[in-house]
């Protein structure tokens, strides 16, 4: 898709699609060496991403990427040796970024699930190496949302890290906490994956249709996805924004 007037979320339980469960007749991207393994379910040219679920089964093989993609393991586990020698495990629940360019070492010995955004325009980053994210990482004091939105008060108290940073500042992934609130509708010019490690946020569509999601649960907002926020706890989550 690209930005569209109700752009779908894509909401994963146990990393099955809950919306937006078809996937999109587009074609794989050339030189994609994991392309067998996905399914599409959001795509933006404007913003360059493509986004969805990626299954696999057991492997042992080289691998190397060619679009830089961040990675949630919904289930299984899988073990990346870097051509220095040094190796990352993830597992249920870690986030990564693999950056293009990037050749492992690909392990698993079993099946494993992936929610996965991918970049097709993006080249380089703050890094060359795998990015695993620590979600219980030291934050820093950052912006919460804009008071003319909000309808709680006192203001929420937002702290953040940014754990990548592509050249251009478009794309950034990091982790992001904030005290409970709740705002008024925007729309967002960006796209959010958003994966809960803490606390729980409801999104509501003009429409009154209504997301919930909680610890352990991924959620991908796209540009244009108007929604209200309502969080009634502490919320902590891995965020990647493209836009």
């Amino acid at each position: 898709m690209t930005h569209d007037s109700n752009p779908s979320y894509l909401h994963l339980r146990a990393g099955v699609p809950a919306d937006a469960a078809t996937p999109l007749l587009i074609p794989a991207l050339d030189g994609d060496a994991l392309a067998d393994e996905r399914s599409y379910h959001l795509s933006d040219e404007t913003l360059g991403y493509r986004a969805g679920v990626s299954r696999s089964g057991p492997c042992n093989e080289d691998v190397r990427l060619a679009y830089t993609e961040f990675t949630v393991i919904n289930d299984g586990e899988v073990s990346l040796l870097q051509s220095d020698g040094t190796s990352v495990t993830l597992v249920a629940g870690d986030c990564a970024v693999l950056p293009a360019g990037l050749s492992v070492r690909w392990t698993q010995s079993g099946a494993v699930s992936r929610t996965f955004m991918i970049f097709p325009g993006l080249r380089n980053g703050s890094s060359s190496a795998i990015v695993k994210i620590d979600p219980g990482s030291d934050l820093h004091a950052s912006k919460g949302p804009a008071r003319e939105l909000l309808l709680t008060s006192p203001p929420p108290v937002a702290h953040s890290r940014v754990w990548f940073e592509d050249a251009s500042g478009d794309l950034q992934i990091g982790v992001w906490e904030c005290t409970p609130y709740s705002r008024k509708a925007l729309k967002p010019t960006y796209c959010e994956l958003m994966h809960i490690l803490t606390g729980a946020v409801t999104f509501t569509h003009p429409s009154g249709r209504s997301w919930t999601i909680g610890a352990g649960e991924t959620v991908i907002v796209p540009a244009g996805a108007t929604n209200e926020w309502s969080s009634h706890e502490t919320i902590r989550k891995v965020f990647c924004i493209v836009g």
